[in-house]
């Protein structure tokens, strides 16, 4: 269904390996969805629901793995102040390291959630104005742990204004996912 809108004809028009550089570089880019409302509702119902099932739980298996770290760390801050009981020297530098670690995958997590969150609310509104680039960056962030279990790596470019397009977020968010996903197989 995806492949017969219009603004995934562009995307496919474009070719594989440019789809991102030929988004960021357009600058007049004005995207209007005018999509039929069962189109619509059967990607809201079906690949939309499969969208984000797949983000939210690449970005809770992300969040799992900061807590693991973290849990390892308390264990091992544990294991540490045991021995100091026992009277071992305990190195300010060590407690330190732990403390730096653990306060690493805290703002790890914190992202993480803060990008699911934003994800999450994109599908509030029908339509708003939307930063490609940004949404871009966004969808890449969110799938980062996806992008990197097929060793594929992007670079987002910096336009000089940004491009701006009115349309549904969540619905483009689930086309730059489809393209990056193309591009990853």
């Amino acid at each position: 269904e995806l492949e017969h809108l219009p603004i995934f004809q562009i995307l496919i028009q474009v070719g594989r390996y440019k789809v991102l550089k030929k988004i960021l570089q357009s600058k007049k880019i004005k995207i209007r969805m005018e999509i039929k409302m069962k189109i619509n509702n059967d990607l809201l119902a079906g690949n939309g629901l499969k969208f984000f099932g797949k983000m939210s739980a690449s970005a809770t298996h992300e969040i799992k793995n900061t807590l693991a770290i973290i849990n390892e760390s308390a264990g091992l801050l544990e294991d540490l102040s045991m021995m100091a009981r026992k009277g071992h020297p305990l190195t300010p530098d060590r407690v330190a390291d732990i403390s730096q670690r653990i306060n690493r995958q805290v703002k790890r997590a914190d992202g993480v959630i803060k990008k699911l969150n934003q994800f999450s609310h994109s599908i509030d509104l029908t339509a708003q104005m939307i930063n490609l680039e940004e949404t871009v960056k966004d969808v890449l962030a969110l799938s980062s742990r996806l992008i990197e279990m097929h060793g594929v790596t992007f670079e987002v470019t910096a336009q000089a204004s940004p491009i701006m397009a009115t349309a549904n977020l969540f619905f483009m968010e689930n086309i730059i996912w489809k393209a990056i996903e193309t591009m990853c197989t």
